[in-house]
């Protein structure tokens, strides 16, 4: 229902007001890139293609000028905002003030909002070319797609996804990650070398995979289903092959609504939008539950 601050109220039998089970913060932002520029509506991240040395075969040769290939990925934003109220007569009823875990409970759902963006851009439409409008398709029929095979997340599917950016020739000082499901951690666990010290001592700590295989590993429930039903759509990324950019960072806003009986107004918003920068660097991961 719209409004239900009536069942805390006489019931309360503690001071304050507990939050209920939730993902509190980004898990993905820091590891994505952060420095996108705002150029009118559109955010550009421009790519220099690599380029090749050529033989020189006689003794003062023309110069023969390389053709330089500059690329560009560009992406939009989003204003996503969330507005609470709470009414003065509430507060006496349910023994505590309720603002300032409403507060928190809007900060947690911006939080999420920003995974659910990155998450949506690393597999959407990307966009390129000189004003950004070019729509690019992710490649799922192609290497970008490691298909679910009627398997969960397996060894041989995490050493394919290492070979696969061995092959698009990732840098190997490029930190990787992997987000993957609750199902893919059960899976991780009947995997001997992520499990066994004498294979990996830095995979497992306090219960949470944290590095194997070059990956560094991001638990996440907001990833969602593959392109087959009952699977679950893993991603592995080079940090600087995903952007996550702003035009405004969250903000809170705190005031009287004269219009409502002067309740007081939580007002949360964030401006920002995410893209796949350079194909090559992100692979999807189907995983079957």
């Amino acid at each position: 229902m719209a409004n239900e601050i009536t069942n805390w109220q006489v019931q309360t039998y503690k001071e304050g007001v507990l939050l209920a089970l939730q993902q509190r913060r980004s898990k993905l932002r820091a590891a994505v890139r952060d420095d996108g520029k705002l150029v009118g509506k559109r955010v550009f991240f421009d790519i220099l293609a690599a380029t090749a040395m050529a033989k020189r075969t006689v003794r003062n040769q023309p110069t023969v000028l390389t053709e330089q290939i500059h690329q560009r990925r560009s992406g939009t934003m989003d204003l996503y905002d969330l507005h609470m109220t709470v009414d003065p007569l509430d507060k006496h009823r349910i023994g505590s003030d309720p603002m300032s875990s409403y507060q928190q409970n809007g900060v947690m759902a911006c939080e999420r909002k920003i995974d659910e963006v990155i998450i949506a851009a690393m597999t959407g439409t990307a966009y390129e070319g000189e004003d950004g409008t070019t729509s690019v398709a992710f490649n799922a029929g192609g290497s970008a797609l490691i298909a679910h095979g009627g398997t969960g997340l397996t060894k041989d599917k995490i050493i394919e996804a290492k070979k696969t950016f061995m092959s698009n020739l990732v840098d190997d000082s490029e930190t990787l990650y992997w987000a993957y499901g609750p199902e893919q951690f059960e899976d991780l666990m009947n995997i001997d070398e992520v499990v066994n010290n004498d294979y990996n001592q830095k995979a497992l700590q306090d219960g949470k995979v944290v590095y194997f295989c070059g990956f560094n590993w991001i638990p996440s429930t907001l990833l969602g289903v593959g392109a087959i039903a009952g699977t679950r759509r893993n991603v592995a990324w080079a940090k600087s092959g995903v952007g996550f950019f702003l035009g405004q960072d969250m903000a809170i806003e705190i005031g009287k609504r004269r219009d409502l009986s002067n309740v007081d107004q939580i007002s949360i918003t964030i401006d920002c939008g995410a893209l796949r920068v350079e194909d090559g660097k992100l692979l999807a991961i189907d995983c079957a539950e």
